[in-house]
């Protein structure tokens, strides 16, 4: 969420499959009333913008380009390097003796007439989702409906799911806050520099004192709607301690999330900047980390998978522990499917070659990131580095050798694969944690570490394997 070190990267093609999953009726998952309404509402907004703004334009023909209106014998508009043909929906070429004033009703008039249509067609559409919706829940609770969509009602205040409940498809509405743009402007001083604490890549967090609580309002363009319905389908869904609980959300101008503010920042500025963290709260943030990913790929149905795993997605709260967080590239699955083809989104350095060359998605894809993360946590280097130490977006860990790279990945395994690794895993630790580790345990991590970024994703083993082995790990460390 406050990711300021990385290039998320996205391909042009393939926003049919993300559309689809981003409305909820991507294999089997059910958009919410809530969620349906929502982007109803948005997209009404959208389109009182653009009307307004045509209407502006078209009150002459020869104004669709402003600032020359120059019309040649042939009704052409000249603009700038080139010509222009311009023809009103009647297909004749416009001519420059067009009247300024239509007769018949006024622009205004006409704008009214189709919002107001607009609205009539998406509110009967909204009833009949609803309606549709209601059946296929009645459906679920009487047994007659697939027994993986059980709708479920969210927990209570605390903001945490029944850990026993095998999937979460129900949302509880009213947990969630609609806050006007006035209230978030307010909260953050105008959304001024000295607020923001991150750039992500679907846009700036603001840090906020918001109705006597501190959140984090992230601040997105209307381009990032995506992203935007994306977090919102999550949230709204999976609850965990481990994740970072939504609070609300506005639409007015931009698209706003607003989260529980996570005070100690992410794991990159710990590992690189502030005082280190010691070897014991090392390893509790990863095994915190793994247990929202565990989450959210074993205990929820659909499956999640998040797709950018980083070290400046784990936000660190007052206590030390670890929330996941950024949401906006999930990918929603069915439960026991291997691979999926989709479109490349994510972070250099963090991809596994199945993913970065084909487009393979499966939740072996966290567990890969989940392993590099680890070996950031070992050494404190960045996932891709330079030899004079600065990051390079070009190039993944995927590769093996490059002259112009030093790669964790690499480096790690040819030191794994020696006789008598313990001679040389010292050179790979923080240098600022001095002595003060258990080496034995610092190996066990790196061993993991290596399972995790295996080029064979059926190899690499399943966050759950993984949250028992950093448990077991973590009971045997020390302060």
């Amino acid at each position: 969420m406050y990711d300021d070190a990385k290039t998320r990267v996205r391909t042009a093609g393939g926003d049919s499959e993300h559309f689809s999953i981003l409305t909820g009726m991507h294999q089997g998952s059910t958009l919410s009333p809530f969620l349906f309404f929502l982007m109803m509402d948005i997209l009404i907004r959208h389109i009182q913008r653009e009307v307004v703004q045509k209407r502006e334009r078209f009150k002459y023909p020869g104004s669709m380009i402003q600032g020359n209106r120059e019309i040649d014998e042939d009704g052409t508009h000249r603009i700038g390097a080139g010509w222009l043909k311009w023809r009103l929906t009647s297909g004749v070429l416009c001519d420059k003796k067009v009247p300024t004033k239509l007769k018949g009703l006024s622009g205004g008039a006409i704008v009214g007439i189709s919002i107001g249509a607009i609205r009539a067609v998406l509110l009967l559409a909204g009833l009949v989702y609803v309606g549709c919706y209601r059946n296929k829940a009645h459906l679920h609770q009487s047994g007659h409906g697939p027994a993986s969509s059980t709708t479920v009602k969210a927990a209570g205040s605390d903001g945490l799911a029944d850990g026993n409940s095998p999937g979460l498809s129900g949302i509880s509405v009213d947990k969630y806050v609609e806050f006007t743009y006035e209230e978030l402007a307010t909260s953050t001083n105008d959304f001024s520099i000295a607020n923001k604490i991150g750039q992500g890549g679907s846009g700036a967090v603001y840090y906020a004192e918001l109705r006597g609580k501190k959140a984090a309002i992230k601040k997105m363009d209307m381009e990032a709607m995506r992203e935007f319905l994306a977090e919102l389908k999550v949230l709204t869904n999976v609850h965990h301690l481990n994740l970072v609980p939504l609070i609300g959300y506005c639409v007015e101008g931009s698209l706003f999330l607003v989260y529980e503010y996570v005070e100690n920042g992410h794991i990159g500025q710990h590992l690189r900047g502030r005082d280190p963290l010691p070897w014991s709260k090392r390893v509790q943030i990863a095994l915190d980390s793994a247990s929202g990913l565990e989450y959210i790929h074993e205990h929820t149905v659909p499956v999640y998978i998040h797709r950018d795993i980083k070290t400046v997605n784990i936000l660190i709260d007052k206590n030390f522990h670890a929330k996941v967080a950024d949401f906006g590239l999930t990918k929603l699955t069915k439960v026991g499917s291997s691979s999926l083809q989709t479109r490349l989104v994510g972070t250099f350095g963090y991809m596994p070659l199945e993913y970065a060359q084909y487009g393979d998605v499966s939740p072996k894809v966290d567990v890969y990131a989940f392993g590099v993360v680890l070996y950031e946590l070992i050494s404190a280097k960045e996932a891709i580095v330079k030899p004079n130490g600065s990051v390079t977006d070009s190039k993944g860990l995927v590769a093996l050798l490059n002259s112009f790279c030093i790669f964790l990945f690499s480096v790690f395994e040819e030191v794994l694969s020696q006789p008598d690794p313990d001679e040389y895993l010292p050179k790979l630790v923080d240098p600022r944690l001095g002595d003060d580790y258990p080496l034995d345990s610092v190996r066990k991590m790196a061993q993991l570490a290596k399972a995790c970024t295996h080029e064979n994703p059926l190899t690499r083993p399943s966050m759950r394997l993984i949250v028992v082995a950093l448990m077991t790990l973590s009971s045997s460390t020390e302060d």
